[in-house]
């Protein structure tokens, strides 16, 4: 009962070796992987059973016993997290209890609880989807360190001391996304597993932090994006623009369904991976991570506004350099792109940008739209933080 319903609702999305159970979709490694704990659960509970003559020694039973519990739980384990999935692993200690006591009352309300308790966690962690984009094309995706130039010492102080400037060029993290003629599923995870242990760490305490599984199942879901795609050619200086900043706790990829559905719609989206520590964790060019800054949260109200203004400032600036980037792709080719055989010369409109973001984004966007009024064309801000805006 614990392990079945594990089995069937656990599936894989965008997987090319799929079968079918009941109608549903699922990953033959899973499916595979489940039933292998499902046999050595049962081979557990089974073997115990006919060994136990007349009335049972709970405490004789358990040790007798224990070795093939352990082996239950240590496959359900290893196993899961080679396949970085959800496993419910919250029921496994209770099997141990439910065994040991299973022919008493205690043993009756605890398979009782187990059950609800499995029941619960299915409910609390569905199978994930990513919501399905209606726009006219398909998208291509790009993750690079966009070349930016830091016009003046001033430019480079308020970019903070997380980026190396060097004869006036550094670099910043941007997903972009933008229409592509190419089939859009090239199986990306919506999150990989080691930003969903970022993003546990940064947004629990302990003992909470050390959870990350329990956030695994972001990346069973592939978002529907073609990888290093060649964009579409829609008609020379059509193509417009937009960024999307990230909120406190965020990341480029954790509104991948936004910057689809503009790039869907025929938008060049630009995504920025903020270094101002608001981020569950940031990679540099050079390898290092920007981990997420937890300070704010153990100062007093009014400190912490003003930290966080200074924050947002940093973001203000990391945009308005990365948008000067942006513009020029119209008339040259970066070099990360054109390592990856991506151009966007003579295809982009320069008129202006569309400036996006969530909670701390969404203030980052209105700051950025305050500072260069003239080279944005519209503002879209869900949630912003007024009162953290310099």
């Amino acid at each position: 009962i614990i392990q079945v319903p594990t089995c069937v609702m656990r599936m894989a999305l965008n997987n090319n070796n799929m079968i079918s159970v009941f109608g549903q979709k699922l990953s033959l490694k899973y499916v595979i992987v489940d039933s292998l704990i499902i046999l050595v659960t049962l081979f557990s509970v089974i073997y115990a059973d006919e060994t136990n003559d007349g009335e049972p020694d709970e405490v004789a039973l358990l040790l007798s016993h224990f070795n093939l519990l352990v082996l239950t739980n240590i496959t359900t384990i290893i196993f899961y997290g080679k396949s970085q999935r959800w496993p419910l692993n919250f029921t496994q200690p209770l099997i141990f209890v439910m065994i040991s006591f299973r022919c008493t009352l205690l043993g009756k309300i605890l398979s009782l609880f187990t059950v609800i308790v499995s029941a619960i966690l299915l409910i609390l962690f569905p199978v994930p989807s990513f919501p399905s984009v209606t726009g006219k094309y398909a998208v291509g995706v790009a993750d690079i360190f966009l070349s930016v130039g830091v016009e003046s010492k001033e430019e480079e102080v308020a970019l903070g001391t997380d980026y190396t400037v060097e004869d006036g060029k550094s670099f910043v993290s941007v997903r972009l996304l933008y229409p592509t003629s190419e089939c859009s599923n090239s199986g990306i995870s919506y999150i990989k597993t080691e930003y969903c242990d970022q993003f546990n760490a940064s947004a629990n305490g302990p003992p909470l932090d050390k959870l990350g599984i329990l956030l695994h199942g972001w990346s069973l879901v592939d978002i529907p994006v073609k990888r290093n795609a060649k964009p579409l050619y829609i008609g020379p200086n059509t193509m417009p623009l937009a960024f999307y900043s990230h909120g406190l706790t965020g990341s480029s990829s954790l509104y991948s369904y936004q910057a689809i559905s503009l790039a869907s719609e025929g938008y060049l989206v630009m995504c920025l991976e903020h270094r101002d520590g608001s981020a569950f964790g940031t990679k540099k060019e050079c390898g290092e991570v920007v981990k997420f800054d937890r300070s704010p949260s153990l100062m007093g109200e009014e400190e912490e506004i003003l930290y966080r203004r200074n924050q947002i400032n940093i973001r203000t600036n990391e945009i308005i350099i990365a948008c000067r980037s942006l513009l020029a792709l119209n008339d040259n080719d970066d070099d990360a792109l054109r390592e990856l055989g991506i151009s966007f010369r003579n295809v982009l409109d320069k008129r202006g940008v569309l400036a996006c973001g969530h909670s701390m984004g969404a203030g980052t966007a209105v700051c950025v739209a305050s500072r260069i009024p003239n080279l944005i064309s519209g503002i879209i801000a869900h949630e912003p933080t007024l009162n953290w805006m310099p």
